[in-house]
């Protein structure tokens, strides 16, 4: 029978994420080429962490979410402009798939010129 530790699964679950953030500072530098990798993956790390703390958990909601945070600053929470992606983010009343559902639906239909 096979054991599986738990520190081994730590190291595959460490090894899982970074792949991950990997896979996501290339794709950001995709979206954004004149920034510099280093600065894509240290994006890419924190976005993650607190798309994590807000609840998020499927890789292709964390790439949205750093996507934003490319855009517009990170951490997300806590920017300033555009003005409406904090009291998105805020709102209790919302699961965090909805915020984020939220987001795009603002950033696509609702937004001015920001």
């Amino acid at each position: 029978m096979l054991v599986i530790r738990e520190a081994q699964m730590r190291m595959f679950g460490a090894a899982l994420r970074s792949s991950f953030l990997q896979r996501l500072a290339a794709h950001l530098r995709l979206r954004f080429p004149d920034r510099p990798f280093d600065d894509l993956h240290r994006l890419a790390s924190s976005s993650v962490a607190e798309a994590l703390r807000l609840g998020l958990t499927k890789e292709e909601d964390l790439t949205r979410f750093a996507e934003y945070a490319a855009l517009y600053g990170s951490p997300l929470s806590t920017v300033s402009s555009p003005p409406w992606i904090a009291p998105i983010l805020g709102r209790a009343d919302l699961s965090p798939i909805r915020k984020l559902d939220a987001l795009d639906s603002y950033y696509t239909f609702d937004r001015s010129n920001d």
